[in-house]
């Protein structure tokens, strides 16, 4: 995996709420936008709590369920397009 040195972290003013059947809405007031994530993303947008990119994708393949023969390196791929969709979103911030 390439390193990453870029910080992650959550701006401020961004509001989590859990809904119906353990989905979470995303409240940006900067947009007004409103964004809906699971629970799995739920808990790799937690991650970004100013640690590394490299530190949020090692931890979140360790959290994640995949099933058997599926590899770090997708499971890798699909973190940081999550990340980059969050960064898109500014509902995160590289730093």
């Amino acid at each position: 995996m390439d390193e990453w040195r870029f910080h992650v972290t959550r701006p401020a003013g961004i509001r989590l709420r859990q809904e119906d059947e353990g989905r979470y809405l995303l409240y940006h007031p900067g947009t007004d936008e409103l964004h809906v994530i699971g629970p799995v993303e739920k808990e790799i947008y937690d991650l970004c709590d100013g640690r590394s990119i490299d530190d949020v994708v090692v931890a979140a393949i360790a959290l994640l369920p995949r099933p058997a023969g599926r590899a770090d390196e997708a499971v890798a791929r699909e973190v940081l397009a999550f990340l980059s969709a969050l960064h898109q979103r500014t509902l995160i911030v590289y730093e």
